[in-house]
């Protein structure tokens, strides 16, 4: 039997007025997660003598020690990343790290060793097809989120380790969210539920809420690392939602879809494709909830029992504009 140590990093967003709410959740086992934050954090030396050297504080750097490198790259080479700020007028080096990370992304699709899977699951919940009163008297949403929050966990922890794995969650990480730290159940709720399953154990028993700015923590400070995990699964969500609802013509979003299109069309189209050259099968998922409507009925001593729901990926994904960039033909059929 298979033990499993990981750390879980989570982000949301809104779509078309919350019509939409997406929740994104990266998974990642602790014998992975320096081996990648390293390739996240060399992305940003965008130095042509060095591109795999980064060093957060300037003064040790040797690319700025011999000369290589100044003072004014250095500190925009070291800014957040954030789907929502790749647009139109972003810094060149917004705009190349951003590249890069979606380069990383697709490099260990391509890879088949256990060591370099990156494990994601994606949910949106289709606000208009759930009855919020049925999760309690909030209005916000929240108490929704709360619910499905667990959800967007508890199945991949299944189906990507293993029904019979020891699973050791260390700490969940939420990025900053007010209304959630502050929410009656949010912070305690699912990782009090999750310790409640057979073979899953959690050791903080309250979600951590972090910055997604590296920079308002040293880089010493664990949070350090655990902020470039929460720009990431924010730039796998939003990428992604773009696939799916394309809420913006910004012509700079349409040239990275580009990049990754080849990788969304297979998990979107053919989700449970063991032979897929991207290698997404048990390590990546995205769905919509639910399909139709959700339904009620009631008991016989009058209690409010919902129907279940099915998860769907019904809407078909924009096609890009092949414009910018020449991809090998086999990626768009393997």
């Amino acid at each position: 039997m298979k033990n499993i140590e990981l750390e879980i990093f989570s982000d949301e967003t809104y779509i078309f007025n919350k019509k939409y709410v997406g929740i994104g959740c990266l998974f990642v086992p602790k014998d992975n997660k320096l081996n990648l934050v390293n390739k996240l954090k060399s992305s940003r030396c965008l130095n042509n003598e060095n591109p795999d050297y980064w060093i957060a504080k300037q003064d040790n750097c040797k690319m700025f020690k011999n000369g290589s490198c100044k003072k004014q790259y250095h500190k925009y080479n070291d800014c957040e990343i954030h789907y929502n700020g790749f647009r139109k007028g972003m810094s060149y080096s917004q705009k190349e790290i951003t590249n890069r990370w979606i380069d990383i992304l697709l490099d260990k699709n391509r890879q088949r060793k256990e060591t370099e899977k990156i494990y994601f699951n994606i949910l949106y919940l289709d606000m208009e097809k759930l009855d919020t009163s049925f999760f309690g008297e909030d209005k916000t949403g929240n108490n929704v989120y709360n619910r499905f929050y667990k959800t967007t966990i508890l199945g991949p922890l299944k189906s990507f380790f293993g029904k019979n794995s020891n699973i050791t969650i260390k700490e969940i990480f939420h990025d900053i969210s007010d209304d959630k730290r502050t929410h009656e159940y949010f912070t305690w709720h699912t990782p009090v539920k999750l310790n409640d399953e057979k073979r899953i154990k959690v050791n903080k028993e309250l979600i951590t809420f972090i910055d997604s700015d590296h920079k308002n923590y040293k880089p010493l400070d664990p949070n350090f690392i655990n902020s470039h995990y929460i720009q990431f699964i924010d730039l796998i969500l939003g990428s992604i939602s773009y696939a799916i609802f394309k809420e913006s013509n910004d012509k700079e979003k349409m040239q990275l879809y580009e990049k990754y299109y080849p990788l969304i069309k297979r998990l979107w189209n053919h989700p449970n494709n063991p032979n897929s050259s991207f290698n997404y099968y048990k390590s990546q998922q995205v769905s919509i909830f639910p399909k139709e409507k959700v339904t009620y009925q009631m008991d016989i001593y009058g209690n409010k029992i919902r129907n279940k729901g099915k998860f769907h990926r019904d809407i078909k994904l924009i096609q890009p504009k092949y414009t910018t960039i020449n991809h090998e033909l086999k990626e768009y059929f393997n």
